[in-house]
């Protein structure tokens, strides 16, 4: 039926004269094919996943990583990608035997996951938190990095706050109070958490380009009552500024910590994962492989390990 149309159509065309009109409906209908079958081959690379064989055969791996230098995880010298984060990069590099390209060019930590998926870039190594909205988009390792979620506050401020000189917070509800304003980097799993953990504070996100100087130095001033984030990456800021560490308390959101009451459970490890496209189990079989073998890390090890990089000049990396 549908070829009778077709031919009756070009019939009239042809006795119309409108040779045009039959050129741009033939092209129009050849595009139309072309992206479909594009598409369609699209769809079907991301659900086969991501294959070692395919890599090695590439003789590269392309990480992802959020753009702008992040220490201790990733930064560059000399033109060189090093950090924590990249030296479990070139050691999974290592383990499948090709180069490794690190890609910067993710704006910021929610572009990341559907970079992977699309298959942008191959695996994302950038510090990046495992959460439930991810995983409904890529899979990822086991932990290589575990810390948790904190509040860094300026202890005089929160205790003339309490009318206390020596007061120190030792629970959530501490902070979940109107008159408390707490910094979080937009674009981050911090923004829900905030919201989570304390619905009667006053959230603000903000715009970070991984430069977290600015916000210590708000914070020590009091023009904050605090930030909430990952906690490396404050305090490696104040692990160098040990005068910012005798104004600056941090709080850790743990389950002990919690009292605050809400519908769903929260989780309180913030679990450092790299992220792997789905459907790709032989590559995340080798990567939780290298992961094994170097051991899961806490934020206190990252920066021992960024602080003998100073003091040797990248030995150790």
């Amino acid at each position: 039926m549908t070829s009778d149309f077709v031919v009756f159509f070009v019939k009239i065309m042809l006795q119309k004269g409108y040779f045009v009109m039959i050129k741009v409906f033939f092209a129009f209908v050849f595009m139309t094919l072309i992206a479909f079958l594009h598409l369609s081959y699209a769809e079907d690379v991301v659900r086969q996943g991501l294959t070692i064989e395919a890599i090695q055969k590439k003789g590269e791996i392309v990480v992802g990583m959020v753009h702008g230098d992040s220490q201790p995880y990733y930064f560059t010298v000399d033109g060189e990608t090093i950090g924590f984060d990249a030296k479990l990069a070139y050691e999974v590099g290592e383990e499948l035997g090709v180069k490794v390209k690190f890609d910067n060019n993710t704006p910021c930590y929610d572009s990341i996951a559907p970079r992977v998926a699309s298959r942008e870039i191959d695996i994302a190594i950038s510090c990046l938190s495992k959460t439930e909205e991810r995983m409904k988009l890529i899979d990822f390792s086991d932990p290589y990095i575990i810390g948790y979620s904190s509040i860094f506050y300026n202890r005089v401020s929160f205790a003339k706050s309490k009318n206390d000189r020596s007061f120190v917070p030792k629970k959530l509800s501490d902070f979940n109070r109107p008159d408390i304003n707490i910094l979080v980097e937009s674009g981050t799993v911090f923004v829900t958490l905030a919201h989570e953990y304390l619905p009667k504070a006053t959230i603000i996100p903000i715009h970070v380009d991984s430069k977290y100087f600015p916000i210590i130095a708000s914070i020590e001033k009091g023009e904050f009552c605090g930030v909430m984030g990952d906690e490396g990456d404050f305090l490696s800021i104040l692990h160098r500024n040990p005068e910012g560490r005798k104004s600056i308390g941090q709080f850790q959101i743990k389950r002990e910590s919690d009292d605050i009451e809400r519908n769903e459970e929260c989780e309180y490890e913030d679990l450092i994962s790299v992220g792997v496209p789905k459907n790709s189990p032989e590559l995340l079989e080798l990567i939780n492989r290298v992961i094994k073998k170097r051991g899961v890390a806490s934020i206190d090890q990252v920066l021992d390990e960024f602080e003998k990089y100073n003091s040797s000049k990248r030995e150790g990396y």
